[in-house]
């Protein structure tokens, strides 16, 4: 029988007033469907009596509403120990979308779905981790505190840092996977971060016994009994414990299969001091075995103290002890575990094997971990076989490792062991000499040390080019090209991986050679060819774990080249791929952008880039706040421009779209201001597009002031023959004039100016040519304006005109160097307007004078309008 079945038939059948929303009978149903007929034939009748009462079970809630459920953490604990997390999440979220919730359940159900998404997050890989803590950490952290009393207050803290705790013992065990000092140090960091405020909220007594007295003293059903609170507070104890043995595994690098010693190697009164603060907080409960899992656990924190304090006569009388207990199968592979780790360590290898394979062999029902120390033990054994010259054991040996790797379990310990067996294969093959050689070259690039690992590289490429180590020279070549391109000597990396490409064409690192050839050529300034390499890596490893990458990095580079509609594809393709992330959500949300408001939306039909965008954000409209203005405005923008573009789609969508980003609060935030331009052009577009009813004429008065001047400054850019816009643009400008004195300093200049060199523009006949110039004296005009107005005026047979260009003419000249090109350029003008205003005479004598004082320089652009004059 599948077990996922059996843990789901197990909690059915254990908890059948909680298990009776539709969607978790139907996840029961469809998961029994999958038995056999004849076990469907015996428990049938069974079934439905139990789906009735749960039905009657269900009414009764429905009718009276929910309160405190005493059975539901027993319920989830059980379903999360059964890995059940899906049918976890679902269950509390269901219950959580129900409004009748008092706050009580609603704070317990809370920490139940946050502790469900942390442990799922022990299970999955470390890019899946990062989301589910996430949506854990949002769950506690955006929970109202507001009401609550002291126990629930504790209650919601503590499981704040159990998160926290669980977030530092991932890391810790990432860095023994990936086992470098960046991985390791980060590691450390984040375990002392979570230590020391956990540490405190412990030794808080009052906190403490605030929340035991309304645990024991409350009128009504409280969050927690005495006794509940009093597991919570132990849970706690223990966590905090076990997270000061990781940072001290962690800096002693206790538990790493490899050789290599850490820079910080802890002294021993460190250890002893950090021993006794663990072990301290948790020595009581060794006492009380009326509660298993405690009491297990405190000793296996504690045996583990002892496996790193080399106390190894403690530790196996420990391991006695807890072996006359009834034991669980986990408790049981614990205790194995650490046993056989105390004789690895001890050296006693053979006996460490023994002892391992004789478990297993016994039916005890294994785990990834006991697979991996087994490996660990037979490689050290295939390595002693080897230097006695013992093939016949070697090889069997290495072909029960072998088998042992296909069987384990995938996952954390199996990636640990393949890494091992490489490593371990390579010694054992080539010689020790080598593998030390590789391991010091590994040791520089983890410390990146470039040019000590290109060295190191090259002398290990060397012996292995000795040995005839082909599949091991391919894998050196390509550490000694990455190596070169972190040294940023491009062209000589980009040699070594066309190598592999070229000699090794059977080789596992072919494929990653080939795109880090891509990322060279691309270092080195080709865009082009990097495009082409991309393309044929897309092309030629199909099925490959770096295709996914290419892909990627293919579609940055289009984005960058500005081939928008050809990178849209190749993000979308990736958006059910791991690389899923938000950093790949926001470049493909930028290349939407750019297709609507770089005008290359052509290229795709608005109506399918609007679907395609549909599909691809389905729930990204969210209310608008501070923290997420920037991406709202993107998502709403995009989606109103393209609502715009599509002639069927109703544009009163628009109002409600763009309605958050004109409210002043978000339109005048720093983070909006790269984004005014598209909204003033967007909306000034919907206003014109749009019948303008009086119902507008209100919207726009509601508008921030400092959103009124970008639309008047835009339409007063963009004039058009239509009487939506000569009556939006007169009212901008009425509703500005009014509201002048909301506008700062430099926007108040701005709006003058705008409304100065419009009435100049369009002839204005109702301000009078002397009270503009009372304005332009007023705002101090740069020359460069002064020049705009003069060459507006000077384009006019009105002699009004024509005289107000001559005095701008004379004051330009005053502000050039006599004898310069612009100084020529406001005679020319100045002795122009005379001979059109009949001046001859004048304009002759100012000529002569001109050329008389100033002479033209040979190659000056004004000599020829001179003569022509």
């Amino acid at each position: 029988m599948d077990s996922e079945v059996q843990n789901l038939i197990k909690a059915k059948f254990a908890y059948p007033h909680l298990l009776t929303f539709p969607m978790l009978e139907e996840a029961f149903l469809c998961s029994t469907l999958r038995l056999a007929p004849e076990w469907l034939a015996m428990r049938i009748s069974t079934s439905l009596n139990r789906l009735i009462l749960s039905m009657l079970f269900l009414f009764l809630f429905s009718s009276q509403g929910w309160g405190l459920d005493p059975k539901l953490t027993r319920f989830t604990t059980d379903l999360r120990r059964q890995q059940l997390f899906q049918l976890t999440e679902s269950y509390c979220q269901q219950r959580l979308q129900d409004s009748r919730l008092p706050h009580d359940l609603r704070l317990q159900l809370t920490v139940e779905l946050a502790r469900t998404f942390a442990q799922h997050a022990t299970t999955v890989s470390s890019e899946q981790q990062t989301g589910l803590y996430q949506r854990a950490e949002e769950l506690l952290t955006s929970y109202p505190r507001q009401g609550l009393n002291e126990l629930e207050e504790l209650y919601l803290t503590v499981n704040h840092h159990l998160l926290q705790l669980s977030k530092g013992e991932a890391a810790y065990w990432e860095a023994e996977l990936y086992s470098t000092e960046s991985s390791r140090s980060s590691a450390r960091e984040d375990l002392t971060a979570v230590i020391e405020p956990a540490s405190e909220l412990i030794s808080q007594t009052e906190t403490w016994s605030k929340a035991r007295t309304i645990a024991t003293t409350s009128a009504k059903q409280s969050l927690l009994t005495y006794e509940e609170l009093l597991l919570l507070q132990r849970e706690f104890r223990l966590n905090v414990a076990r997270t000061l043995l990781r940072k001290a595994q962690l800096e002693r690098g206790a538990f790493s299969e490899t050789e290599e010693q850490n820079n910080i190697e802890p002294s021993q009164s460190q250890l002893t001091e950090e021993y006794r603060s663990s072990t301290g907080l948790i020595e009581v409960f060794q006492k009380q075995y009326e509660h298993p899992d405690l009491y297990f656990d405190s000793h296996l924190v504690e045996a583990e103290w002892e496996l790193l304090l080399d106390r190894y006569q403690a530790l196996e009388k420990r391991l006695v002890l807890l072996r006359q207990r009834q034991l669980s199968p986990q408790i049981r592979n614990s205790l194995m575990s650490l046993e056989a780790r105390s004789l690895l360590q001890q050296h006693k290898i053979v006996e460490a094997s023994k002892k391992l394979h004789q478990y297993q062999q016994s039916g005890a029902r294994s785990e990834p971990e006991l697979d991996f120390l087994t490996i660990r033990a037979f490689l050290e054994l295939a390595n002693i076989a080897e230097q006695q010259q013992d093939q016949n054991l070697k090889t069997r040996l290495m072909e029960n490792i072998k088998a042992r790797l296909i069987v384990i379990e995938p996952g954390y310990w199996a990636e640990r062991a393949k890494q091992l067996f490489q490593r371990k294969e390579q010694e054992i093959n080539y010689g020790a000499d080598l593998q030390e050689q590789i391991d010091q070259a590994a040791t520089h690039a983890r410390a990146e040390k470039w040019e000590a690992a290109v060295t190191a590289y090259s002398e290990a490429l060397k012996l292995a080019e000795e040995r005839n180590a082909t599949a091991l020279r391919a894998e050196l070549l390509y550490q000694l090209g990455v190596a070169q391109y972190n040294l940023q000597s491009y062209e000589e990396a980009a040699k070594l991986f066309r190598q592999i490409n070229s000699e090794f064409p059977e080789s596992k690192v072919r494929a990653r050679a080939h795109l880090m050839l891509a990322y060279c050529t691309g270092r080195s300034g080709n865009l082009a060819e990097a495009m082409t390499l991309l393309q044929q890596h897309r092309e030629e490893f199909p099925s490959s774990a770096t295709v996914q990458e290419a892909t990627r990095l293919l579609a940055d580079l289009k984005r960058g080249s500005r081939e928008y509609a050809t990178a849209l594809p190749l993000y979308r393709e990736l958006l059910d791929s791991p690389l899923a992330d938000a950093k790949l959500l926001e470049s493909l949300l930028n290349v939407y952008q750019k297709l609507v408001f770089e005008d290359e939306a052509v290229s795709i039909e608005p109506e399918k880039l609007l679907s395609l965008f549909r599909q691809d954000f389905p729930d990204a409209l969210q209310p608008v706040s501070a923290d997420n203005l920037q991406r709202q405005a993107l998502i709403r923008l995009t989606i109103a421009s393209l609502i715009l573009a599509v002639p069927d789609e109703q544009n009163n969508q628009i109002t409600s779209l763009l309605a958050p980003l004109l409210e002043k609060q978000n339109y005048n935030a720093p983070t909006f201001t790269e984004l005014r331009p598209q909204l003033t052009f967007l909306y000034s577009r919907f206003l014109l597009d749009s019948s303008f009813s009086s119902q507008q004429f209100d919207e726009v008065s509601r508008l921030p002031v400092e959103l009124k001047l970008s639309l008047y400054k835009y339409l007063v850019a963009s004039p058009k023959d239509q009487a939506t816009y000569h009556s939006l643009r007169e009212l901008m400008e009425r509703q500005l004039q009014n509201q002048k004195a909301e506008l700062s300093p430099e926007n108040q200049r701005e709006f003058l100016l705008i409304t100065l060199m419009r009435k100049y523009k369009e002839n204005d006949s109702l301000t009078t040519l002397e009270e503009l110039k009372q304005l332009e004296l007023k705002l101090k005009l740069a020359p460069e304006q002064i020049r705009d107005i003069a060459l507006r005026l000077t384009d006019s047979d009105d002699p009004k005109r024509l005289d107000a260009a001559l005095d701008h003419w004379k004051r330009l000249e005053g502000l050039h160097q006599a004898g310069s090109e612009s100084w020529f350029e406001t005679r020319y003008y100045q002795i122009a307007l005379l001979q059109k205003l009949g001046n001859a005479e004048e304009a002759k004598k100012l000529k002569r004078l001109t050329l008389l004082l100033h002479q033209l320089p040979a190659n000056s652009a004004w000599k020829s309008r001179f003569d022509s004059l």
